[in-house]
Formats: C-alpha cells, sequence, structure tokens
C-alpha cells in the first residue's frame, strides 16, 4: 500500500514538472519578441531646437535604425554647445567615429522627426567613447535650414525697407490697381465705339447697294 502510494506522488511530481515546462516554454515565445540582449552605450547630442524631437525618436546610421533618444531637455549651461540637450541610447554593436556628423531629419514636410548620423570615413579616425561621456552637436536637417533661411532673408528684408518705402510700395500698388481699373473702362469705351463704327459701315454698304441697284 504505502509502495502504492510512494508511485502516485512520483507521478504527480513528474506530471508538474511536464506542465511547468510546459509553460515556461509557452512563456518564453509569448516573451520572446520583448526580450532583447543587445547592450546600449550613450552618446550626448547638443543642438539649437529640438525641431520635433521627443524621446523614444529613432536615431539612425546610413539609414539603418541603432538606437533611440533616451531623453531630451533644454540645457541650463551658458557653456553648452546647444540650447537643447538629448542623450542617444546607442546600440553597442555600432562605432561611431567622432568626425561623423549629426543631423536632424524629417520623415516628409509633416513627418516624424529623427536623428541621422552620417560617417564620412566609416573605420578611420577616432571613435567616439562608449562610457557614456561622448558628446556630438546637430545641425538642422534640409527642411529646417531652409525654412530657417528663408525666414532670415523676409526678415531682412523687412528690416531693409524703411517706412517711407513701404508706403511708397503701397502707393504703387494702389496707383497700379487705379490704372489696370482705368485700362479696362478705356478698353470697353473702345469696343463700343469699335461696335458702333462697324454698324455704320454696315449701313453705308447697304446703302450703297441700294443706289447701285
Amino acid at each position: 500500500m504505502a509502495e502504492h502510494e510512494s508511485l502516485k506522488q512520483q507521478e504527480f511530481r513528474i506530471g508538474l514538472l511536464v506542465v511547468a515546462g510546459f509553460l515556461a516554454i509557452v512563456l518564453l515565445i509569448l516573451l520572446s519578441d520583448r526580450i532583447n540582449f543587445d547592450t546600449y552605450y550613450r552618446v550626448t547630442a547638443y543642438m539649437d531646437n529640438a525641431a520635433g524631437l521627443r524621446t523614444n525618436s529613432p536615431v539612425q546610421l546610413a539609414g539603418i535604425k541603432i538606437g533611440e533618444i533616451d531623453s531630451i531637455q533644454t540645457s541650463r549651461s551658458e557653456t553648452a554647445p546647444g540650447a537643447v540637450i538629448a542623450v542617444l541610447r546607442i546600440n553597442d554593436r555600432y562605432d561611431l567615429s567622432k568626425d561623423a556628423t549629426l543631423t536632424i531629419g524629417s520623415s516628409g514636410i509633416f513627418g516624424d522627426s529623427y536623428l541621422s548620423f552620417a560617417e564620412t570615413n566609416i573605420g578611420e579616425g577616432e571613435m567616439l567613447a562608449k562610457d557614456g561621456t561622448g558628446s556630438v552637436v546637430a545641425t538642422p536637417g534640409f527642411i529646417d535650414e531652409v525654412s530657417r533661411k528663408g525666414e532670415i532673408i523676409i526678415n531682412s528684408i523687412v528690416d531693409i525697407l524703411s517706412d517711407e518705402t513701404r508706403s511708397d510700395i503701397k502707393r504703387l500698388v494702389r496707383e497700379g490697381a487705379d490704372t489696370a481699373s482705368e485700362a479696362r473702362i478705356l478698353m470697353s469705351t473702345l469696343n463700343k465705339s469699335t461696335k458702333h463704327i462697324g454698324s455704320t459701315l454696315a449701313n453705308l454698304d447697304k446703302t450703297s447697294l441700294m443706289i447701285q441697284e
């Protein structure tokens, strides 16, 4: 009897182990996509404007995602090379040289912003430190740069024009509108006169034909 009970206990334990193993395998399958064994290092990026960047915005290298923005905030240091500081979380598999350029990109005019590294000499030169002390300065992307230069040009034109010049421009615009209105009236009068002359000539032709008959 005792041996029978001992056998049942062993079978029960074996059953528990099988069930526990099965549940562990299912749990690993469900969590496999969320488990990441990669290691990362941090790089500090300085920029004048965040330009739509936020936490978790992607960081790319030649179009390949190599990390993301871990945090972003305004700078409180007057000696910092930018008004905004972003801490980048870079995959340890990717080495970045110190002369790599970092630009703020955008997926189209209304797309999300991201940071993109461009290596000039891949595998050459001194690499950015992976101990968290590495830092870079980000420059505006093409769209942001064009917008900024356009704003500068417009502001420059406004500053150059004096109040008198602006008044003259408004006066010329008004006079141009008045001239255009007068020209339309003149053209309308000429059209009416032309039609009247045409009618008169037609009547003269009819009169001439009647006299000849």
